[in-house]
This record gives structure tokens, C-alpha cells and sequence, in this order.
């Protein structure tokens, strides 16, 4: 493999340039005496480097090369040279590297150490993904090499955001799917956790409306600021559906959480309700449209229970004497009050 970069300008002061070209002409004098593969492999990685600090990249690139093929299983140096090539365009030869970066096996073989490596695999196996995806096209390839890297390390969560980005490109529902659960598993953050499984719910809801609903639970019960989005996003699927009941259970959700941030902002700040909803006025309201769909279902004791709780929330709300008479009508009771 030939690799040609054009020199960089040096950004060092003389007296720096100096030292360092005299350090550098040092250790290549030392180089000389060196045959051992793996100290040999260590004095080119530094002499690299140095090289590097005098924006000599063709032989920085040279000397990085030659450190890898002394010492296949030091990953460093195949590394950097791969990061020398990204910074100056020059992707002929960035493919095999990738590759070659994958295969890359340290000679420890403890747990710790294997478990290490296989995270590096995953990574460098990303890498290679995105350089099949972005320079060569092949997204089938692509998508193997993404799932190899999820195989190697499960935790790794590039891996699988870019297997979620590249099904969601291609429209593999399934792909997505999967992928999307795998990253809300992994999440540190309850919020986002929260927010991965309302994208997956949204993402579930055409196929089957039951595994969303639970879903959109599954975030609602979380503990941070996605608990009032998780009923927002359950309530929009309820409408799609029809879903009376689910409609209604997410309203009384909304509605509660909102009478908590009335008592305590900083408990509406924690449960991520927005300031221009916390009104008694609008707990009232979605309590009402609960109580509609209630007895649109037939559920006319809980209707009545929804409609005092609203009653108490906002007394004297209009809308409050026209849902009152809707349900003594529907249950024969026109003396309901």
C-alpha cells in the first residue's frame, strides 16, 4: 500500500522545530540497532508522533504504517495512520485499514482484555460501516458489518443507532424497531430512555396498537421529565385507534399530574409538564373530555367521578352544567347533578 499526502505547514516556533528535528534524527539513529518486532514497533509509533508534531505527515504516515507491520497486535498506530488519511481526504486505501482494524488482537488474553477488544472491534467495525455507507455505497455491506459490531459488543450504542438510522433510510420497520429497543435498554437517562420508547411506541402503533399503549406505560412510569410527553404521545395513539378507555386513562393521567405541579412546581418541573398547562382551568377541561369518553363507553359512574373531580378543580366551568346534563341523559336521570 503506497499512501501520498501533501507536506503540512509547521505551526512550531524555530527553537521547537529545532529540538524536535534533533530528537527525531536521535531515535531514528537509535532505530537502527532495533530488531526486536515489538520494541521496534514502539520506537516507529514515537517517532511518528513527533513527525506528526513537525506536520510531516507523508512520513509520519510512513513510519505509522511501518510500526503496525512490526507489531500487528498494536492497535495505535493503524490508528492514527487511519486518522492521517480521514484529515486529508485521501480514502483509497481507508477501507483496508478499517478492515485490517477489526482484525487488530492483542496478545493478553484475560476476560478484561478480550471484553476490551471486542468493544474496540465493535467501534472499528463502525467505522468501517460508515466507509461503506458514505464512500463505497454498499449498504448491504453496511448492515452486516453493523450487526457483526452490535454481535461483538452489545453495549456498544453507536452501533446500534447507526443500524437504527440505516434501517429507518431504507425502511426496514423491523430493523428499526429492534434497534431502537436495544438503545432504550442501554439508556443511562430515564428521560431518555423515556423518549426512545415513545419514538419505538409510535413506531409500533400501525402494527400493533396493544404493544404501543404498553410501551408509552413503560415510559410513563419512569421516573424524570418524559412522564407527561409518555401521556401525550398514549392519548395521540388513543385517538388514532378509537380507544375510548385508553383515551380516558391518559387524559386523568395528564389532569393528575398537572394538579401535582399546581401543589409543588418543582414536582410538574420533575414530571416534565409544561408551564402554560398548569392551570386548574385546563385540569378541569381534560377531566371532562375523560368523563365524555367514559360515557361514550358506557362507564357512567366513573363519567360522574370524573365530573366531580372537575367540579372541584375548576368550580363553575361552563362546560361543566352541559356534561353534567349529557350524562343524565344518557343514564335516564335528568335530576343528575
Amino acid at each position: 500500500m503506497t499512501t501520498t499526502l501533501p507536506p503540512e505547514a509547521s505551526t512550531l516556533s524555530s527553537p521547537e522545530h529545532e529540538a524536535l528535528t534533533a530528537a527525531v534524527a536521535r531515535l531514528q539513529s537509535e532505530l537502527e540497532g532495533v530488531e526486536n518486532g515489538d520494541l521496534r514497533a514502539m520506537y516507529l509509533y514515537e517517532l511518528a508522533l513527533m513527525l506528526e508534531r513537525l506536520q510531516d505527515a507523508p512520513s509520519a504516515a510512513r513510519s505509522f504504517k511501518e510500526s503496525y507491520n512490526s507489531a500487528p497486535g498494536f492497535r495505535e498506530p493503524l490508528e492514527a495512520l487511519i486518522s492521517i488519511l480521514r484529515r486529508h481526504g485521501s480514502y483509497k486505501n481507508l477501507g483496508r485499514l478499517l478492515e485490517a482494524l477489526t482484525r487488530v488482537q492483542g496478545e493478553d488474553d484475560s476476560a478484561e482484555a478480550r471484553a476490551l477488544a471486542d468493544q474496540e472491534r465493535a467501534r472499528a467495525r463502525v467505522e468501517l460501516a460508515a466507509f461503506q455507507m458514505d464512500h463505497l455505497g454498499d449498504v448491504g455491506a453496511a448492515r452486516a458489518t453493523l450487526l457483526e459490531a452490535t454481535g461483538d459488543s452489545p453495549d456498544e450504542l453507536a452501533a446500534w443507532l447507526e443500524l437504527e438510522l440505516l434501517a429507518a433510510k431504507e425502511g426496514d420497520t423491523t430493523l428499526r424497531r429492534d434497534a431502537l429497543r436495544e438503545r432504550a435498554i442501554r439508556a443511562d437517562s430515564p428521560l431518555w430512555r423515556a423518549l426512545l420508547l415513545l419514538d419505538l411506541a409510535e413506531l409500533t402503533a400501525p402494527e400493533d396498537a396493544e404493544a404501543a399503549a404498553s410501551l408509552c406505560r413503560e415510559a410513563a412510569a419512569l421516573e424524570g421529565a418524559g412522564r407527561f410527553r409518555a401521556q401525550l404521545v398514549l392519548a395521540r395513539l388513543a385517538r388514532q385507534n378509537q380507544d375510548l378507555l385508553l383515551l380516558a386513562e391518559s387524559l386523568e393521567a395528564q389532569a393528575e399530574m398537572i394538579e401535582r405541579a399546581l401543589e409543588d412546581s418543582r414536582v410538574g418541573d420533575a414530571e416534565g409538564v409544561p408551564l402554560h398547562l398548569r392551570t386548574a382551568v385546563h385540569a378541569a377541561d381534560l377531566l371532562l373530555r375523560a368523563a365524555e369518553a367514559r360515557r361514550l363507553k358506557g362507564d357512567l359512574r366513573g363519567a360522574q367521578s370524573l365530573l366531580e373531580r372537575a367540579q372541584a378543580s375548576s368550580p363553575g366551568a361552563i362546560e361543566l352544567g352541559a356534561a353534567q346534563l349529557a350524562l343524565a341523559d344518557t343514564s335516564g336521570d335528568l335530576t343528575l347533578s
